[in-house]
């Protein structure tokens, strides 16, 4: 493969997070050191760089320290880098030098082997040995600093350093190379929840504004994956319509949603009722919207059983409801346990991505009270609320009351609340024993109380009825 007139200066970063790195920090005569617990991926970054490149046309001259040729090939192709094609092509080769307490004869070598191979792209994995060969001798180590240094200006092109981070320091130990590196980045994992939670931490970009400096990742069989987001610096979000309500007494206290507002549904758990999810349905048929439907307790055919077993509640044929679920939900399963919030939050606005649904319902929202620390919890839902607003979508979010406080701080970033209640008083009506009560609210309104009888009447459920057979004939 050739390198045009343009690719031959441009080094490129394909890493979601790293773009703006590439774009401002990463051109000839750049250094990029990598450091990183052992394990924690440092080769798969870098490799992952160089096969970018690769695919660009430049050639890449890894230098390994450590790992042999077979099993390095091998690691590689488990992620879907197959080094072998770009070895063939001669864009890729692939060098193991002993270690040596003499840092001439590495000097030499690798010299040696640039003029051999001209690469556009040296790693070095790693340099940590060669520096500790060095400890102690400060004549040495300022040799062997500025060659390392030194070595992207001798190809024109792009270095990259990888170094050993041990478990349980957070800061490398490099001395001058750390300054002068063009980007510094650190991969480190830690223990949350029995996970192994990976992030990289961008230390340094000479050149480039880093707002976000700590991004959180996983290597699985398809590479290195980054759960990036960017949290909303400001508050946006505009009315750019109105939603309407089919359901008599909605449409009669709500009257409508404007806009990207946040709506939260909550019944006590020993008073669950088939009108909680009606709220969201209705948005959905009434207004022709396309619905992201996130349960974190059902798998996604129990979910479409649930809902399905709702509009067959309120008069739906078995087909008219399969096509109602159809046209307006998208209804995805995922175990919150099983990821970091970050990552969380990050693959599910990957979902809303791909689905561009008009609005995002979040089904089982009382799990995080058990399985992660409130302040976190509560500072990522902030950052998805805002950014939801921003996007313009409706969100609605629907758990069980498990607290007070849980309540009260998933409710202080709502703009519509309805809460199921069992209780012998509803308003101005009263039970002979407890029944099942909605209360309302609406930001600016005054909240009212409905018994369970005239929420679930034919006559306030006549109008959705209707409004759902009408969707699934057009």
């Amino acid at each position: 493969m050739r390198i045009t007139r343009n690719q031959a200066n441009k080094y490129v970063i394909n890493i979601k997070g790293l773009e703006e790195i590439s774009e401002k920090s990463v051109n000839p005569f750049s250094t990029i050191v990598i450091g990183g617990h052992p394990g924690a991926g440092k080769t798969i970054l870098s490799t992952t760089i160089c096969k970018d490149n690769m695919d660009l046309g430049h050639k890449c001259l890894y230098v390994s320290l450590q790992e042999e040729k077979n099993r390095f090939f091998r690691t590689l192709e488990g992620i879907g880098i197959k080094l072998v094609h770009y070895e063939k092509s001669g864009l890729f080769k692939f060098i193991k030098l002993p270690i040596t307490l003499d840092i001439n004869v590495f000097m030499d070598t690798l010299n040696k082997l640039i003029l051999d191979y001209s690469p556009n792209i040296i790693v070095i994995d790693s340099i940590t040995p060669i520096i500790e060969c060095v400890d102690g001798d400060a004549a040495k180590r300022a040799i062997i600093q500025n060659f390392l240094y030194n070595i992207s200006q001798l190809i024109n092109g792009l270095v990259i350093l990888l170094a050993e981070l041990p478990v349980g320091e957070e800061e490398l130990r490099l001395g001058n190379i750390e300054f002068v590196a063009d980007v510094l980045l650190l991969l480190k994992y830690k223990l949350e929840r029995g996970l192994m939670i990976r992030e990289l931490e961008i230390k340094k970009a000479r050149g480039a504004p880093i707002r976000v400096a700590q991004i959180p990742f996983t290597i699985t069989e398809e590479g290195f994956r980054t759960f990036y987001i960017t949290p909303p610096q400001k508050i946006k979000g505009s009315v750019k319509r109105k939603y309407y309500f089919s359901i008599s007494f909605l449409r009669k206290y709500f009257e409508y949603i404007k806009g990207p507002e946040n709506i939260l549904v909550t019944c006590n758990p020993d008073s669950r009722s088939t009108f909680s999810i009606l709220v969201v349905l209705d948005l959905l048929v009434t207004n022709n919207l396309k619905g992201l439907i996130v349960t974190y307790r059902y798998s996604p055919d129990e979910g479409r059983d649930l809902i399905k077993s709702v509009l067959q509640y309120i008069g739906l044929n078995e087909n008219d409801a399969e096509k109602v679920i159809d046209k307006h939900m998208h209804i995805v399963s995922i175990n919150p346990s099983g990821m970091s919030m970050p990552e969380l939050f990050a693959y599910e606005t990957m979902l809303i991505e791909e689905t561009k649904p008009n609005l995002v319902m979040y089904h089982g929202v009382e799990i995080f009270n058990s399985i992660i620390d409130q302040q976190i919890y509560f500072r990522w839902l902030l950052n998805q609320v805002f950014s939801l607003k921003e996007k313009g979508l409706v969100s609605a979010r629907y758990t069980n009351y498990v607290d007070d406080i849980f309540y009260r701080k998933n409710a202080s970033f709502s703009d519509l609340i309805v809460r199921g209640l069992l209780t012998k008083e509803c308003g101005t009506e009263s039970f002979e024993s407890p029944g099942r009560c909605y209360y309302l609210f609406k930001r600016g309104k005054k909240p009212v109380y409905i018994p369970e009888s005239v929420a679930l009447s034919d006559e306030n459920l006549k109008d959705l009825r209707d409004a759902m057979i009408r969707s699934v004939q057009k």
